[in-house]
């Protein structure tokens, strides 16, 4: 059983389903993840990705977001996401879509119109599928090039930091086409937090014949350990993510 760690929320249970390959961000990523983010999770607009019983996105809505949408493609599971909603009372900030992640339709993506009507591009996404995903290099792939679009396609905010969780063995198979760029990593036992913004225009520019031909790379990320703080990279403007099947 997980509990919000901070905000509103602070220690309420959250849900989970036993007998479900749900992997649950574990509460000190999920303590490392905001406190990175405590200057700039309030009014933020929150994107999760693979949602699973949403730990993360309610954690968001508890600690000050003004809306996150989930996503999560297990519909027992996205049940299982509503009640937590609702338990919390952070549902009124909410929305849940049943989808997988790579058929999401772009404008899925806006925050529910009672929040903020025409608006709510997502500032912060979160990002956690289950580890297997990030061997799939097709899949991996399709998943930052739907990101860059969304982001070309002003979808995203243009101060949008992305946060990937996968296992620390792992590279995030996708990020050497250079639609986004890694500027800092966090290990928690088995775990790794890539910390990624979208590469600048003249930087896709640059690379695109390279993109193409699969050759270029990104600039490689400072590694923290546990106790280490993250450089701060982000934009000058406000700058601002899952537990899955």
């Amino acid at each position: 059983m997980q509990r919000v760690l901070a905000g509103r929320a602070k220690g309420m249970r959250l849900e989970t389903l036993s007998g479900f390959a749900v992997r649950p961000a574990l509460a000190r990523v999920r303590t490392s993840l905001f406190d990175i983010l405590a200057p700039d999770i309030s009014d933020s607009h929150v994107l999760d990705l693979f949602a699973g019983t949403g730990s993360v996105g309610i954690e968001a809505l508890s600690r000050g977001a003004t809306a996150c949408v989930f996503v999560e493609r297990d519909a027992k599971v996205a049940a299982l996401l509503r009640r937590n909603l609702e338990k919390t009372r952070l549902a009124d900030r909410a929305r849940v879509l049943v989808s997988d992640v790579l058929e999401l339709e772009e404008t899925a993506i806006r925050g529910t119109a009672s929040v903020d009507p025409g608006a709510g591009r997502p500032d912060l996404v979160f990002i956690n599928p289950p580890y297997a995903f990030w061997d799939d290099g097709v899949k991996a792939t399709a998943l930052w090039k739907m990101i860059a679009s969304w982001k070309e396609h002003g979808r995203l905010a243009p101060h949008v930091r992305f946060f990937a969780e996968h296992h620390k063995k792992q590279s995030l198979l996708g990020l050497s086409l250079g639609w986004v760029v890694p500027i800092d990593v966090r290990v928690h036992g088995q775990t790794r937090l890539t910390i990624a913004v979208p590469a600048p225009a003249a930087v896709l520019a640059e690379t695109a014949p390279s993109r193409a031909a699969g050759e270029a790379s990104p600039p490689a990320p400072r590694e923290a350990g546990e106790d280490a703080r993250p450089t701060r990279a982000a934009p000058a403007a406000r700058s601002i993510g899952e537990d899955h099947v």
